[in-house]
């Protein structure tokens, strides 16, 4: 049995960027499919696992504007509400728009969204 070439995944240059509606698209349980997004602005832990990455150092370099307001904001909502989806809806534009400035740092949406 022939096999064809083997399947090499798209690097970031090459994957499609979300549209808005994409990135803010909830599943039938109400979550949103940039949940773990978020997460790159959170204090402790695994907020700093993710800005250790090469993109997301570059992202703060870059745009310290709205990396510094996005990780006072999430952390803010996160410290006082618990963390649930519907807290963060009014920072889905803000999040958005690092999204798109993280993959021109070069990161995939696996390395974003998981």
């Amino acid at each position: 049995m022939e096999q064809g070439p083997p399947q090499v995944p798209p690097t970031p240059e090459q994957e499609p960027i979300l549209t808005f509606e994409e990135f803010i698209y909830r599943d039938p349980d109400g979550i949103p499919y940039h949940s773990n997004f978020c997460l790159h602005f959170i204090a402790g832990l695994s907020g700093d696992t993710y800005r250790t990455t090469k993109y997301y150092k570059k992202f703060a370099s870059e745009h310290s504007e709205i990396a510094t307001l996005l990780c006072k904001e999430i952390q803010n909502t996160w410290d006082k509400y618990s963390y649930t989806f519907k807290l963060i809806e009014p920072f889905e534009k803000d999040l958005y728009e690092a999204y798109k400035l993280m993959r021109s740092c070069g990161a995939s949406d696996q390395e974003l969204f998981s």
